[in-house]
């Protein structure tokens, strides 16, 4: 009987293991998902303001001379 006891503590204690490793790693997987959102929002503000530039830079009258020129 002493056998079967110490197979189910054993078994309860391999769950609540489990279940700690599992709350772990849900912490560490938002912790990522945070931070590339971040980085992610960082980077979309660099391109849309490079995009700004660019198009601001096209509109430009040594831009629009240098068109007219090729054409």
């Amino acid at each position: 009987m002493a056998d079967v006891q110490a197979i189910v503590t054993a078994m309860a204690d391999m769950e609540a293991q489990r279940k700690e490793q599992m709350q772990q790693f849900a912490v560490r997987m938002q912790d990522i998902l945070e931070k590339t959102t971040e980085s992610l929002g960082t980077e979309l503000k660099q391109v849309k303001q490079y995009n700004k530039e660019l198009m601001e830079s096209n509109r430009s009258p040594s831009h629009e001379k240098m068109v007219a020129e090729i054409i």
